[in-house]
């Protein structure tokens, strides 16, 4: 039986299995073992013809629609491709993203053991395509990449920071051989700034990686990537630089403008919309983030991505609107993963709070210990609330409660307009001037911020709240801005020596990148 024939029947029997959605796990099943009979096929038979890579057109198609998250659509194309070309290794790397962004994004244990073994044998065929070939290496990496990413989401840290490495090596290894060849720079310089910049908690794993960690180099390679165009894989050039600039160099007004051109583009692609999304949150224009989510979230063809109900959710809360309610339980219901879930019960308890109804927010604030990991800082500050709730401290102040999510939308005037018309509450001092400094500061009066934050520094130096570190990192970020860096470098100076306090490792790691930066 020739190869061709092989791939067709095994391809005809594919279709018929992921068309039984009755038998889902004898139909994962049979396609790993399918898989392995296609690639033991075209192993077996590398003498009669080499797997090649070949980009071609209708390659290129199926991975803009991989970036659009249209991955069923994409599923099909590539079973098409595979046999019509069954000697072309691309397409075991466009298979490769597809699982990623289904990982990536719903986190399932169960595809997760599922695409384990799919990766050990979509590696094995890759090993035998032409090594001639940028994209042999490439394609090597960019699986081993993908699955850091993946195995970090699932808490498989120690073969995640193997996965690590390997694209690492492999990423340098190909540019060596082919010095002119740049798809992999976006990655190597992610991948040094991320290392360069990580806190001292986590000094251990940069010997651990043996990378060597460097921002200016890193930051170079992503400004070279994101001006390449021609790259055949443009979308990760787009998604890294992205969040390089925004969360280790922090230039949000750089990434805002650079991905404003592709707004138009975002109705009809699901990774833009999350992107644009998640970093108009992150630079405070909820309205923004609304507006966008809301041209997207309802369409049909795309895969699903509940983290985009829970950014609906926080851009809705950061206007007020207790629509935020439905968004945050429709993530809670359909996400599967535990990741942002203790901070969407906190969130529900606190659009709950605000609207009066402290039934419903204290039974929200019980759900937060009993569900999801406290891993990211949203989760671990939601858990810290819920520990001080239960030792019988306070409910939050509503009216700085408003204040502040009104100031993390953008809405400083009506952020500032609530905290006018109340009274500096005497158990919550710390953050009522923390939250009036910040809400100056968002308005370009530099100097009234400096002085609430100081205040807020002054008083807070101790409290494990994160009030008195974001002051400082504040601080820090307007004089690097003026270019008084020896006033910068002092404040950042000053978060790395604070002791232990909530969103600890993030804002520790945003001063060590800002102390690089002004160094």
């Amino acid at each position: 039986m020739s190869i061709a024939v092989g791939c067709l029947s095994i391809a005809n029997y594919i279709t018929v299995l992921n068309n039984n959605n009755s038998i889902p796990q004898l139909r994962d099943f049979f396609m790993v073992r399918f898989l392995f009979i296609w690639i033991s096929l075209l192993v077996c038979n590398t003498s009669q013809a080499q797997l090649i890579f070949d980009n071609n057109e209708n390659c290129k198609k199926i991975y803009q629609s991989i970036s659009e998250l249209k991955l069923d659509q994409a599923k099909i194309a590539i079973k098409n491709e595979q046999v019509v070309d069954p000697h072309n290794a691309i397409h075991i790397l466009l298979a490769n993203y597809t699982d990623f962004f289904q990982l990536f994004f719903n986190e399932s244990p169960s595809l997760y053991q599922s695409g384990l073994k799919k990766r050990a044998l979509r590696l094995e065929v890759l090993e035998n395509a032409d090594k001639s070939s940028p994209l042999y290496k490439h394609s090597l990496a960019m699986v081993h990449y993908q699955w850091f990413y993946v195995k970090i989401k699932h808490k498989d840290y120690i073969s995640a920071i193997q996965d690590l490495r390997e694209a690492y090596q492999l990423f340098l290894e190909n540019k060596k051989k082919f010095p002119t060849y740049k798809d992999g720079d976006v990655h190597v310089g992610a991948i040094k700034m991320a290392v360069g910049s990580l806190p001292k908690t986590y000094k251990w794993l940069v010997g651990l990686l043996g990378i060597k960690g460097d921002l200016t180099i890193g930051n170079q390679l992503i400004d070279g990537a994101i001006n390449n165009k021609s790259s055949a894989f443009y979308a990760d050039n787009l998604l890294i630089y992205s969040y390089a600039k925004h969360y280790l160099m922090h230039d949000a007004k750089l990434v805002w403008q650079t991905l404003k051109p592709y707004k138009t583009q975002a109705p009809n692609n699901r990774l833009l919309t999350f992107m644009l999304a998640n970093i108009a949150l992150n630079h405070n224009k909820a309205e923004e983030a609304s507006s966008i989510i809301s041209q997207n979230i309802n369409k049909t063809g795309f895969s699903k991505v509940p983290i985009l109900d829970y950014e609906m959710g926080m851009a809705l809360l950061q206007q007020l609107d207790m629509d935020a309610i439905k968004y945050f339980k429709s993530f809670l219901n359909n996400y599967k993963g535990s990741v942002y879930v203790k901070d969407a019960y906190y969130k529900l308890a606190m659009c709950y709070w605000i609207q009066g109804n402290s039934a419903l927010a204290k039974s929200n604030i019980l759900l937060i210990d009993k569900n999801g990991s406290a891993e990211t800082d949203a989760d671990k500050t939601a858990q810290a609330f819920y520990e001080k709730i239960k030792n019988n401290q306070p409910m939050p102040n509503v009216e700085l409660l408003k204040a502040r999510f009104l100031n993390d939308g953008g809405l400083n005037l009506k952020a500032l307009d609530v905290l006018k018309n109340i009274s500096k509450p005497v158990t919550q001092e710390l953050e009522y001037l923390y939250r009036k400094g910040r809400v100056f500061d968002d308005m370009n009066k530099k100097d009234s911020a400096i002085v609430y934050y100081e205040k807020s520094i002054q008083l807070g130096y101790n409290n494990t709240a994160y009030f008195a570190a974001k002051a400082a990192l504040q601080m820090a970020y307007i004089y690097e801005e003026q270019k008084q860096f020896a006033k910068a470098k002092k404040y950042y100076g000053q978060i790395l020596d604070m002791p232990k306090h909530e969103s600890q490792n993030s804002i520790e790691q945003k001063a060590k990148a800002g102390l690089l930066r002004v160094e």
